[in-house]
């Protein structure tokens, strides 16, 4: 046994505290508050209502992970590491740090074991959930963690809308489907590229005020509407159908039922594009793997490999007709209505 082995094991047993610290520069906006310069700690503490000396001691923790820089003055600046923290930057993850840090998310991690056991995710034990229940029904209860994720599922589609959008062929789409999508990030920079484009998004009850609110953006020129539903019992009919970061959330089941309400609305030469992760593609295949555990932690679903969503797909009347992966995690699926 080498001390390099011993020190690779010790980083990921404490991996949490890293992300607690995150976490915690996330929620108090550190970064917001150094953003116009140099400040010292007891600046930031004023700013961000927290105790000073604590606050020194965040940021002290904070710097020794390159989020900051300290100066011989006593000031601090942030670093081009730390800048991801702040909100509404390029390549942001500040919303990434909140949810992944968060109660929906960190108190489900802690009983991955019992779900390796049981076969499912345990998330209704922490989260107080009945057995059952899913983390959409916790946002439901807890909507400032639900804006958080619908906020991180936007930044993620922002890192990819350019590959999604420039791999889509809408020549001969009238009609575009978010099928839940959250607050239609992708089918609105779809509509702003092709304006003979009507688009819409699916989404739950309580979804919905936050899809409106975006739906304001000038940028959509009221192209988009927002329906209110549930896509396990029906989908409106489209030309094109967008399941974009959708079946990883579900079991094998739950995402037949899915693709076969789409099919069942599906009009002549409609088509689906399915945008999620792909286990063994592209560069990222040893976080995908990661990946799976944090749907086995906090949901019913999980990655799967080509061939397994080509299994979904064989159930529900649908066919890949192309897998092309993005510049980040996921991969676009195109799929056409297979032969009965």
């Amino acid at each position: 046994m080498t001390t390099d082995s011993v020190a690779t094991m010790i980083e990921m047993i404490t991996g949490h505290w890293r992300t607690q610290i995150v976490r915690a520069m996330a929620d108090l906006d550190v970064v917001e508050h150094l953003s116009c310069g140099a400040r010292t700690s007891d600046d930031v503490a004023a700013r961000a209502g927290s105790d000073p000396r604590t606050t020194r001691r965040l940021m002290r923790a904070a710097t020794s992970l390159g989020l900051l820089e300290q100066h011989d003055d006593g000031t601090v600046t942030t670093t081009d590491l730390g800048t991801l923290l702040r909100p509404n930057v390029p390549g942001s993850v500040r919303n990434m740090a909140l949810v992944q840090g968060g109660p929906s998310h960190w108190l489900p991690w802690g009983e991955l074991p019992r779900a390796v056991r049981s076969g499912t995710t345990a998330l209704h034990v922490p989260l107080g959930l009945e057995p059952g229940q899913t983390l959409f029904d916790h946002y439901a209860q807890h909507p400032v963690e639900g804006a958080q994720f619908a906020a991180w599922m936007s930044d993620t589609t922002a890192g990819i809308i350019e590959d999604v959008t420039g791999m889509v062929d809408l020549s001969g789409v009238t009609t575009v489907l978010d099928v839940g999508g959250a607050n239609g990030a992708l089918v609105r920079a779809l509509v702003r590229n092709n304006p003979h484009v009507r688009g819409a998004v699916l989404e739950l009850p309580s979804v919905v005020p936050g899809a409106l609110a975006a739906m304001t953006d000038s940028d959509a020129d009221g192209a988009v509407d927002v329906v209110p539903g549930d896509f396990f019992v029906s989908v409106p009919p489209a030309d094109l159908y967008l399941l974009k970061w959708i079946l990883h959330d579900w079991n094998d089941d739950e995402c037949v039922q899915i693709l076969r309400n789409c099919r069942a609305s599906a009009p002549g030469g409609a088509r689906v594009v399915v945008v999620d992760a792909v286990i063994g593609a592209g560069e990222s295949a040893d976080f995908t793997a990661m990946f799976d555990m944090n749907m086995l932690s906090v949901s019913k679903g999980q990655e799967r490999t080509l061939a397994e969503f080509d299994a979904l797909y064989a159930a529900s009347g649908w066919r890949r007709a192309s897998a092309c992966p993005t510049h980040g995690l996921q991969t676009v699926q195109e799929l056409i209505t297979a032969a009965p």
